[in-house]
Parts: structure tokens; C-alpha cells; sequence
């Protein structure tokens, strides 16, 4: 994903964390499409999704009820992207429990961090820096 700078995040970690998810995911879309058109559509709707997801962070980082709803908003709509994704693909040479299981736990394990993240560092609501 070639916008990966452009993703708002409330900072360092929680750019860290999410990046590791998109690459991640990334590499497993890639490793599994047989046809590189199918691939390309996948990359622009995660990237529209990071599109809408910059618009919501742009105001919603100083309300802490709407900050915390999106700031898991990302994997869980690139969750979601992914389920489409495969469900619109040749799918035939894969084992899609197997496939949707590694997508959940990707997810769950970012969530997880995040979640971490939060605990560990609370000091990230009175951080006065706007998005990064």
C-alpha cells in the first residue's frame, strides 16, 4: 500500500501496530490471488478505506467516545475488506476456513494490541499532538 504514510493514527505505537496489521494482511491477499487484477481492487478499497478513515480521524480526536470507535476502526473495516475480497475470488485452491481463521486472528491480535497500547500508555488522551 503505497499511501501507508498518509494513515492518521493518535501516534508512534498505534502507527506502528497498524502498519504491521495492513502489511500483514497485504502479504497474505497477495500470497493467495491467483490474478493480479483481483489483487489491484483489493489494494484501492483499502486504500478508500484508509481514505475514510482519515476523514473520521480528522474530527473526531478530540471527542474521547468518538476517538475510541475509531481508533479500532481501521482493522475492523480491513476485516471486512478481506471478507469481501475472498469471497469474490477464485477460492477454490484455498482451505477458507483455514484463510478467514488467519484474517480473524489477525485482526483479534491487533485488536489486542491496541487495546495493550491503551492500558500501558493512557497518557495518549492527553496527548496534545494532532493526528500523525
Amino acid at each position: 500500500m503505497d499511501n501507508q504514510d498518509d494513515i492518521y493514527c493518535m501516534n508512534i505505537t498505534h502507527q506502528e501496530i497498524i502498519l504491521d496489521y495492513l502489511s500483514d494482511i497485504q502479504a497474505l491477499m497477495d500470497k493467495i490471488t491467483l490474478e493480479d487484477d483481483n489483487y489491484d481492487v483489493f489494494l484501492d478499497t483499502i486504500t478508500s478505506i484508509i481514505e475514510v478513515h482519515n476523514e473520521q480521524g480528522s474530527y473526531v480526536y478530540k471527542d474521547p467516545l468518538l476517538r475510541n470507535e475509531w481508533f479500532f476502526s481501521l482493522p475492523n473495516m480491513v476485516y471486512w475488506a478481506c471478507l469481501g475480497y475472498l469471497a469474490g475470488i477464485d477460492t477454490s485452491h484455498l482451505n477458507m476456513d483455514k484463510v478467514i481463521g488467519r484474517v480473524a486472528k489477525m485482526l483479534l491480535k491487533t485488536i489486542t494490541k491496541l487495546e495493550n497500547m491503551a492500558l500501558v500508555n493512557p497518557s495518549y488522551e492527553n496527548d496534545k499532538t494532532l493526528l500523525n
